[in-house]
């Protein structure tokens, strides 16, 4: 029966629910590979220079989800296509390799995925991205991932959006589920990433005390911190989509259309 409960729990945490399919209302993204690894990524039909968000799905979830109309993902599928609307490039991760149920590697600064995020920034110095407004979005497991990204690469990221995830330094896997530390003062690094913590108050599988914790752990430490509680459960409620663009634009003031003044050349990051 443990075992029982725990896989359902699992499914829950990590995932979004990916049926329903319609593919004959949405552009194909482009995929690219990556030492074995794989992303899709889209960007506006004019400009250069872009912005860039890159979205981290749940476990049980691929890349796919951000840019198809998904039943129990809409919410996301909605809040890439308002993010191409507005001017942003958007590149989605797959924690696959290549095949299977993977949730995101993010309880560790050696994990894996790092490296593959890493390899993503290189990528986009070379593809007409603004490297100096990298941000993260990430749902559940991909939650827990942004987190790990803004504790580990806090200075290669303008801000991080935490959607039903937590410090992914404190949670622990265990073979009975998730355990959860909503109390314990947190070691929050100087130059963590600032942080849009977004949390249902009905979320029965990360505790909200949980995100709200983070948020407060932030603040006490001196990270630019913002707190959207939600009435749902632990779903990405595509509602609270214009919070997230208002939350991203406010990261930088200078924020202009990349079309109207700059050359479309590929920028590098400063060494």
């Amino acid at each position: 029966m443990k075992k029982l409960a725990w896989l359902i729990l699992l499914i829950f945490l990590f995932s979004g629910f990916t049926s329903g399919i319609n593919r004959s209302i949405s552009s194909s993204p482009n995929e690219e590979w990556i030492n074995g690894r794989r992303f899709l990524w889209e960007k506006p039909q004019t400009g250069c220079n872009y912005p860039v968000i890159i979205v981290l799905h749940a476990a049980l979830q691929r890349a796919e989800v951000w840019f198809y109309p998904f039943i129990w993902s809409n919410g996301q599928y909605l809040f890439v296509k308002e993010a191409l609307r507005m001017g942003y490039m958007v590149v989605a991760p797959d924690s696959l390799e290549p095949y299977g149920i993977k949730a995101w590697d993010s309880f560790s600064n050696e994990s894996e995925d790092i490296l593959f995020f890493y390899d993503i920034l290189e990528w986009l110095s070379e593809n007409e991205a603004d490297m100096e407004r990298i941000y993260v979005c990430g749902f559940s497991s991909g939650a827990f991932m942004a987190s790990r990204l803004a504790i580990f690469c806090g200075d290669k990221i303008e801000g991080v959006v935490i959607y039903a995830g937590a410090n992914a330094d404190y949670i622990k896997i265990t073979k009975n589920g998730p355990e959860f530390d909503c109390i314990s003062n947190q070691s929050i690094p100087s130059n963590h990433s600032p942080s849009l913590i977004i949390h249902g108050k009905k979320d029965r599988f990360v505790p909200y005390e949980c995100g709200f914790h983070y948020y407060e752990e932030l603040i006490k430490n001196g990270i630019d911190a913002k707190f959207v509680s939600t009435i749902g459960g632990h779903r990405w409620q595509f509602m609270y989509n214009k919070y997230i663009f208002e939350w991203l634009a406010g990261q930088k003031i200078l924020w202009k259309n990349a079309a109207a003044e700059l050359t479309c050349q590929a920028t590098k990051r400063p060494s």
